[in-house]
């Protein structure tokens, strides 16, 4: 399905909203509306309409397609972004494919993103990062092959699903067009210039500035076992895909790297080392969409309890081989490392661990001081004032609202977000205007964006409200 707007605007990436993590922006029709179907509705949210000066906006006479936000990490655009490639395998015409940039400067997207769509038959020349609003004469939406559907709550309820979003049920839609761009991909790579093997584990142990310990010894129980040993980020996608597509057995830790199974054949055995105790979302729906049944091995280390690790996949992760990998060595009749190897490794493992925990609690603790003295300044705030009206949805602000009632459960607390089309759709809230219009008010800005901090500022400014009113956290 394709959804075609004629004189639409293209609205770069921005970030006013909290609920939606990678920002607003988008399509808007010829009347200025939102075109629900330029929103992403992956694992991350994007989309919806925000003010911008239209005498400012550039003009582009010309049909365009648009591919949704773009994000220059190889994860996240294998499993995300690349859900609506698949009307340019369908469709072969010299439009331009226009795109919102996240997180990457204009201009500097990696060889690897413009290597996919090369192969999908789609030039660097014809990519259109959008960085301003644009107003286009016909724009092609293709809808998305793969979509996650985790936001199905009652109005109001949005603050049970920040607290317990890892309890949510999350349920996976995508059709046959998804696989269709990775396998056609697959087609254009001619295996035999490659090295390959049948046995493959892709390694982080070639990457810097990981607060990860231990993968070493992991990676060489699987090269002495036969495995050959890749860091993919230093070979070409065209390799990648050859070398994906020619094992028989595929093992890699969680995360990015074993999202490459899109590459792989249907019949392949996929070993997933996991190294948290959550599981990783993105994973299983494109294991069921190719097929695969993976293997799951917890790897995982946390001698001080769960504290350590608490970042998830950005926190301290000490990979260790333990039971779990060792069962699994025994049932396939692979090598195992003695105790007295283990022991050594870990003994050095500890110290480094211990001393990436120490610098960790030092955070820690800073922030924990910084919160405490952000509290008393919050409640001495509002103490004098009978309204209050929080901007934000996050947990940080769920601690506000939290703190707030229990402190002073007599005050009326207003909760929105600045961006008005997400917070339409997601909770049910009190108006602006009427909470605007109240004398005995006090107004918290609780937005991790220090733009969109000032976009709102400057919009409770502008309605005559008195500056001292305005708490900037």
């Amino acid at each position: 399905m394709v959804t075609v707007v004629n004189e639409g605007t293209i609205l770069p990436a921005r970030y006013p909203s909290q609920v939606f993590d990678w920002g607003i922006g988008g399509i808007l029709d010829e009347s200025g509306e939102f075109v629900e179907e330029s929103g992403m509705g992956v694992w991350h949210r994007f989309g919806g309409r925000y003010e911008y000066d239209k005498k400012k906006c550039n003009y582009l006479d010309e049909t365009v397609i648009y591919v949704g936000p773009m994000r220059d990490h190889w994860g996240h655009f294998i499993a995300e972004c690349s859900v609506r490639l698949w009307y340019l395998l369908e469709n072969e015409t010299d439009y331009r494919v226009a795109f919102c940039g996240l997180w990457f400067e204009e201009g500097k997207m990696s060889s690897k993103v413009t290597d996919v769509f090369r192969m999908l038959g789609v030039e660097k020349h014809r990519l259109l990062d959008i960085r301003k609003p644009t107003k286009v004469k016909r724009i092609l939406i293709p809808s998305p092959a793969l979509q996650y559907d985790p936001y199905h709550f009652a109005a109001g309820k949005i603050e049970y699903f920040y607290l317990n979003w890892r309890e949510h049920d999350y349920r996976c839609n995508y059709t046959a067009e998804f696989k269709i761009i990775f396998q056609h991909m697959i087609q254009k790579v001619e295996a035999g210039q490659y090295k390959t093997a049948e046995k493959v584990y892709y390694t982080r142990t070639e990457l810097g500035g990981k607060n990860e310990i231990g993968e070493k010894l992991i990676e060489k129980i699987f090269r002495k076992n036969g495995y050959m040993v890749v860091s993919p980020e230093k070979e070409s996608v065209e390799a990648q895909i050859a070398i994906m597509n020619s094992c028989k057995v595929f093992a890699s830790i969680e995360g990015t790297l074993a999202h490459n199974i899109v590459f792989a054949r249907e019949n392949i055995r996929q070993i997933i080392l996991v190294k948290n105790l959550g599981k990783n979302t993105l994973q299983e729906p494109l294991d069921k969409c190719m097929g695969i049944e993976a293997k799951y091995i917890y790897i995982g280390c946390r001698p001080f309890g769960r504290k350590f690790p608490h970042g998830g996949y950005d926190g301290i992760c000490w990979l260790r081989p333990c039971r779990a990998l060792k069962r699994w060595c025994c049932e396939n009749n692979m090598w195992f490392p003695g105790r007295l190897e283990i022991f050594g490794v870990d003994l050095k493992n500890l110290l480094s661990y211990i001393r990436l925990c120490g610098r960790e609690m030092q955070e820690l603790l800073k922030s924990k001081r910084e919160m405490l003295r952000e509290k008393r300044r919050i409640l001495k705030l509002v103490k004098n004032y009978q309204n209050i009206v929080l901007y934000g949805v996050s947990a940080r602000c769920l601690k506000w609202k939290d703190m707030i009632e229990k402190r002073y459960p007599q005050k009326r607390l207003y909760w929105m977000d600045t961006n008005d089309e997400a917070i339409r759709r997601y909770i049910q809230v009190y108006g602006v205007e009427e909470a605007g219009s109240m004398k005995d008010c006090v107004y918290l800005i609780g937005i991790a964006n220090s733009a969109a901090v000032e976009e709102v500022k400057k919009k409770l400014l502008h309605r005559g409200i008195e500056e001292e009113k305005i708490y900037v956290a």
